[in-house]
């Protein structure tokens, strides 16, 4: 193919008849965290990884010998899309800090912190609906 020139790309029937929505909803969070650490890893020294009851970003301070984890709940797929995108839009200042520096709070927000968390949600909830992501 020469410079410049698209490769078209058929979005429709795929493999084994499937289009590639059907085959995106196959896929399990160890597929994510195996495209993360493909695509991330050796620029951020970043991994996911599932397992906990509640997610959180840890930074390393010493990535040599441990990398940052982007920490999604369980195995759940969408737990660990929904963490990747905070982990991508966090930026660099804010992944050197645990949770990006964010303020959740397990016993709650005062009504101007609930509506500031909800808008950031909104937010999160249509980047992944502008991707087809649930």
């Amino acid at each position: 193919m020469s410079a410049g020139r698209r490769a078209e790309v058929d979005f429709g029937a795929g493999v084994h008849g499937k289009s590639w929505q059907a085959r995106a909803m196959q896929l399990v969070a160890a597929d994510l965290e195996q495209i993360f650490r493909e695509c991330f890893f050796a620029e951020y020294a970043t991994i996911p990884v599932g397992g906990a009851p509640e997610p959180l970003y840890v930074p390393s301070p010493e990535v040599l010998r441990k990398p940052h984890r982007v920490v999604y709940r369980e195995d759940y797929f969408a737990s660990a899309l929904h963490e990747v995108v905070h982990w991508w839009i966090a930026g660099a200042e804010r992944r050197k800090l645990e949770d990006y520096g964010d303020w959740y709070r397990p016993d709650g927000r005062d009504p101007r912190e609930q509506a500031e968390f909800e808008r950031a949600e909104r937010f999160l909830a249509a980047l992944r609906r502008a991707r087809g992501t649930p």
